[in-house]
């Protein structure tokens, strides 16, 4: 997604940027549970390569088989979460360079005759890398905090489904055990971001001292 969404900031207007962002918008404008659906339907159901959901068979295989059975169940869910992310990080990317380009200081050193490849990768995406971080930092949170709809979809034992088991079963305690576990994630993945911001953008560093 990092690759298509510099190349469409840096083609702008193009071809190659008009023809992406269409499949671009309606990707990842679908929520991750319908995409799923979709899915299913077409690799499950329609041509029947891959198994509609589960993290393997019953019963499990045993030994190295186990593994290769596990990735197997795996394929559509990831797969799904690959689309999702490919194309919504590459939309997302190329509306934060594309407004970095038409910066300043990027015209000036378009002026000096500073060569595009340095221009893009030396001076917009260093400008550009800490919403990038951003995005891509809490859409692992995400990812990890579990989604109650997706996981329900795949069958997947996540936190996501935990959750809505609790909410069925009404086990308060698990309730409030994920709730925790969740929010202890998504605390220490801001914690971590400002870390990294800390070498990112040496600004950080400076306004913290005075």
């Amino acid at each position: 997604g990092l690759w298509l969404g510099l190349r469409k900031a840096q083609k702008a207007g193009g071809l190659m940027d008009k023809t992406t962002s269409i499949g671009t918008m309606i990707v990842y404008g679908m929520p991750s549970w319908w995409l799923g659906m979709l899915v299913i339907m077409f690799f499950a159901y329609t041509i029947k390569i891959f198994p509609s959901g589960g993290l393997h068979s019953v019963p499990p295989p045993t030994g190295f088989a186990y593994y290769i059975d596990l990735f197997y169940h795996m394929t559509l869910p990831v797969l799904t979460l690959v689309l999702i992310g490919f194309w919504g990080s590459a939309f997302l990317i190329r509306n934060i360079v594309l407004g970095i380009l038409q910066e300043d200081y990027i015209m000036a050193a378009r002026t000096r005759g500073i060569p595009e490849r340095k221009v893009l990768y030396g001076h917009a995406m260093r400008t550009a890398a800490p919403p990038i971080v951003t995005m891509a930092l809490l859409s692992l949170l995400a990812s990890v905090g579990g989604n109650i709809i997706f996981e329900g979809i795949f069958s997947w034992p996540g936190l996501g489904n935990l959750y809505w088991i609790a909410i069925e079963q009404n086990d308060i305690p698990v309730l409030m055990g994920n709730l925790f576990i969740t929010t202890a994630l998504y605390i220490g993945g801001l914690v971590t971001l400002d870390l990294i911001y800390g070498f990112l953008d040496p600004r950080i560093k400076v306004g913290g001292k005075q």
